[in-house]
């Protein structure tokens, strides 16, 4: 079938082009041109790519036309105005808009554990707002017979491409940093994340592509490891060969008063702080041959091969400027903690 992706140059959608591509579909990229393709082939299939803004209603309605797509994996959405552009310019043989959209929709503290499909959504981020609404237009869209919704919700998604998302400098390479010269790694104590891969994401928005089963539907995708953040840093630790991670565990609340100045603080404040936890068993029903594939540490180790292999790391080394350093803050959370129970 005839795939337009709207993106296909990133983190996920590079594994998604790939997995589109191995499917045996015709793929066809709208990317803005800044972010080189890591993959442009696979299984003999090679995509097409056109240049231009995702925002340019114009530019959008004539490369639907031309193209004529059945299916659009729409991964670069972000403002409500963008999908009721893409709605108004589809092409009359459009079945189905695959829309990537985020567990950030669901809220930061979610209404339950694990959220699925049908649980409320609360977002507390403007970015979580701004999908959840995306979300809403596109199910209007959907009941209205306008065109088939499958709307997917990544959580911290990890893979070649960035840095691990998972740590409270999320992605930044100050945790490989920290990992391998064997200094301290605060974390979030007794906070359940939910990580995922780009592969085993990208193949699942691929498969979704034409499959009736997926119409209407909304699905959360991790992969099959909901682990405490202390676990989820010492899983990616095993995966550059590091078995021996010095794990500081610090309350959320506590490391977010701290840091509340920090520039970085919004995703501890809005996502790190929260259990995170997401049920994929619908997914799983209506994609059987699904299953996630990659775990933490190949994530880690993945991510690894790509920093050294791209240059990021040696790039990263040379341009070293941390707003703050580790030790501090858990030396003075330790006296804090010695001070608090002494009372």
């Amino acid at each position: 079938m005839r795939v337009l992706i709207l993106g296909g140059s990133g983190l996920i959608s590079t594994e998604t082009t790939r997995a589109v591509l191995e499917l045996g579909h015709d793929a066809t990229a709208l990317t803005r041109g800044k972010t080189p393709f890591r993959v442009t082939k696979a299984a003999g299939r090679e995509v097409k790519t056109v240049v231009g803004e995702r925002q340019d209603a114009a530019l959008l309605r004539k490369v639907l036309a031309d193209v004529n797509p059945e299916a659009v994996i729409d991964l670069i959405c972000y403002q409500p105005q963008e999908m009721r552009d893409l709605l108004a310019a589809r092409n009359p043989g459009l079945r189905q808009i695959v829309f990537v959209s985020t567990v950030c929709a669901l809220g930061g503290a979610l209404a339950e554990h694990p959220a699925g499909a049908r649980t409320e959504c609360r977002p507390n981020s403007g970015y979580g707002r701004n999908k959840k609404e995306l979300e809403e237009i596109l199910s209007q869209a959907h009941a209205s017979g306008d065109v088939a919704a499958t709307t997917f919700r990544p959580s911290s998604t990890d893979g070649p491409g960035a840095w691990l998302s998972g740590s409270i400098w999320c992605r930044d390479p100050m945790l490989f940093r920290l990992l391998k010269a064997r200094r301290p790694v605060p974390v979030c104590a007794d906070v359940l994340c939910h990580h995922g891969s780009t592969r085993d994401v990208g193949r699942a928005l691929a498969l979704s592509a034409g499959r009736a089963a997926c119409f209407g539907k909304k699905y959360q995708v991790v992969g099959d490891e909901c682990i405490t953040h202390a676990e989820w840093t010492r899983r990616s630790a095993e995966g550059l060969g590091i078995h021996d991670p010095q794990i500081v565990e610090i309350p959320g609340a506590w490391l977010n008063e701290k840091l509340s100045n920090w520039k970085g603080v919004g995703f501890l404040r809005d996502i790190w702080r929260f259990h995170g936890c997401f049920d994929t068993s619908e997914l799983k029903r209506d994609i059987p041959e699904w299953r996630p594939e990659l775990t933490v540490a190949d994530n880690a180790r993945l991510t690894w091969q790509w920093a050294q292999d791209s240059g990021k790391w040696a790039a990263a080394q040379a341009d070293f400027k941390p707003e703050f350093e580790p030790e501090p803050l858990c030396e003075a959370h330790a006296r804090a903690s010695k001070a608090f129970f002494a009372e």
